[in-house]
């Protein structure tokens, strides 16, 4: 084996470790997602049945505004889980044009595609470049559910504080 073609199974073994450990921290996120979505809406269901009955009209306020916002974050969560952006859109391909052989989706599949030519197209990919390629548009998917993910929890902070504030006012008891 010479140099050149070591160097070409290092990259392509580095990137193949780079796109696995992406898509773990992209089921990462995933798994966050459905958890916080579940503990807060619990949250929001039991506050709001346990206290909505509450006289206070202040509590009922500070609960009305842990739901909006309770949504709001479940909204963001709901980003986390289904993303609404082309990861593809943010990639510079230069001159490279992707042969999709690694993740093949039903887009890229057209009725000539059969089994004989999609091995010929497997085996002249430049590997190189298509993981590359690979690791980039799931890097970018990575990094929108990262931030939507941190705004989910940001916002569910404050719904469980506006819940925490209306529990302390009810038991306190509110005059306004």
């Amino acid at each position: 084996m010479d140099q050149n073609q070591g160097d070409v199974q290092t990259a392509i073994s580095c990137l193949l470790h780079a796109i696995d450990d992406t898509q773990g921290t992209i089921r990462a996120y995933d798994m966050k997602a459905n958890s916080l979505g579940v503990l807060l809406t619990l949250a929001l269901g039991l506050s709001n049945i346990s206290l909505l009955q509450s006289p206070a009209f202040c509590t009922k306020n500070l609960l009305f505004l842990s739901l909006v916002l309770g949504l709001l974050a479940l909204f963001a969560l709901g980003l986390v889980l289904r993303p609404v952006m082309n990861p593809v859109k943010k990639i510079n391909f230069g001159k490279y044009v992707p042969t999709k052989t690694y993740f093949v989706d039903s887009e890229s599949l057209t009725v000539e595609d059969t089994v004989d030519v999609h091995s010929r197209r497997t085996v002249q990919t430049d590997w190189v470049a298509e993981l590359t390629y690979e690791k980039m548009k799931l890097a970018s998917i990575r990094s929108y559910k990262h931030s939507c993910f941190t705004w989910a929890v940001v916002i569910s902070g404050a719904t469980l504080v506006l819940i925490a504030i209306a529990i302390v006012t009810h038991v306190g008891g509110c005059n306004g």
